[in-house]
C-alpha cells in the first residue's frame, strides 16, 4: 500500500493484518471499524481511512497505559478458618 492512498479497501486492510476479508467486513458491520460506503447500489463498497484503522487497532491493543488502565479494587483479606472441628 502506498502511503499517499487516502482510503484503503477491506481486502487491503485484511492483507495488512493477515486476516480474511470477512473478518474486516464483520468489524465494519458491528461498528468496531469505521468505514465509508462509496456505493449507491445495494452492495456496499467500503473505504477505510488510515486514521480509522489506527483507532481500531489502538482500541483492540492489549497494552494498557496508566490513563486507560482500570483501577483495581482494594482487596479484603479472607478470614482465617477456625481451628475448631466438629
Amino acid at each position: 500500500m502506498a502511503n499517499d492512498d487516502r482510503f484503503w479497501t477491506p481486502p487491503q486492510v485484511a492483507k495488512l493484518l493477515g486476516v480474511g476479508v470477512g473478518k474486516i467486513t464483520a468489524f465494519i458491520d458491528r461498528g468496531e471499524l469505521t468505514a465509508v460506503n462509496t456505493s449507491l447500489q445495494e452492495r456496499p463498497r467500503w473505504k477505510i481511512e488510515p486514521a480509522a484503522l489506527r483507532r481500531f487497532l489502538d482500541s483492540r491493543s492489549n497494552v494498557a497505559t496508566k490513563a486507560t488502565a482500570p483501577k483495581q479494587a482494594k482487596r479484603t483479606p479472607l478470614p482465617k478458618p477456625s481451628r475448631e472441628y466438629v
